[in-house]
């Protein structure tokens, strides 16, 4: 229940509440594990606060419920995580800084590591650390007798109806 409390706060989505193109990406997944037991994802854009990461999760997980033809569901478990890059205090976007060279890549005024993590707010020389969240849970759906006789259900459609606004710019 204390994991619902964290996730139910309010479900606006956060910049990037879309279909992640892959593991990496930012956006949600999620897949079957079983049954009624899916892996629901979302993995937020930089320096997007895990507050708002979690709501979109939560956005998520209401989502698949209803799709999937279930009312209610349970969260067996839940993890936040941090993924934090450091930048260097030098620009290793120059081809003269040699050790580091090309780190970081300057794609058109667009930074990214050389392993393609994105940095929208990179700049050159600028040692400050930038972060993303990864929120992710084990959900359990249910619907009927099974949802009313859990004392831990959510029903999906109260939380969706109340605390989720369509994202500036596109549909709900």
């Amino acid at each position: 229940v204390g994991a619902i409390c964290l996730f139910v706060a309010a479900c606006a989505a956060a910049p990037g509440y879309r279909p992640a193109s892959s593991s990496s990406d930012m956006g949600y997944s999620e897949r079957k594990l079983s049954g009624n037991r899916y892996e629901v994802t979302f993995t937020g854009a930089v320096n997007t606060a895990l507050a708002e990461v979690r709501r979109s999760l939560m956005r998520r997980i209401t989502e698949v419920t209803l799709a999937q033809g279930y009312s209610h569901f349970v969260i067996f478990t839940s993890r936040s995580e941090a993924e934090v890059y450091q930048p260097p205090d030098t620009d290793f976007t120059r081809s003269d800084h040699g050790l580091g060279k090309g780190y970081v890549r300057d794609i058109g005024g667009r930074y990214s590591t050389s392993a393609g993590w994105p940095l929208a707010e990179y700049r050159p020389g600028d040692p400050t650390p930038k972060a993303r969240y990864i929120a992710s849970a084990e959900i359990i759906l249910l619907k009927g007798a099974d949802a009313m006789r859990n004392p831990d259900a959510v029903s999906a459609r109260m939380i969706l109806d109340r605390d989720v606004t369509t994202p500036a710019g596109g549909a709900s």
